[in-house]
């Protein structure tokens, strides 16, 4: 199985767009630490009101550039 399928079952759980709490689960990772993230533009997301929204293709990206970062 493909890193990008296996990432995309990984993600089945969950609602397409997150939340900062789902995502803090998700990456087990503090809410400073997802926010950090957030302010430095390591991931894009959305903004609602006050709260930001993470759309699951969003959190692949991430994920992708981050894992590739790591090579």
């Amino acid at each position: 199985m493909e890193k990008q399928e296996y990432r995309a079952r990984f993600l089945e759980s969950y609602p397409d767009v997150l939340n900062v709490k789902q995502l803090t689960e998700l990456l087990q990772i503090s809410a400073k630490t997802t926010y950090g993230i957030v302010k430095s533009g390591k991931i894009q997301c959305l903004k609602v009101g006050r709260e930001y929204r993470f759309p699951k293709p969003f959190i692949l990206e991430f994920l992708e550039v981050d894992q590739g970062s790591k090579k």
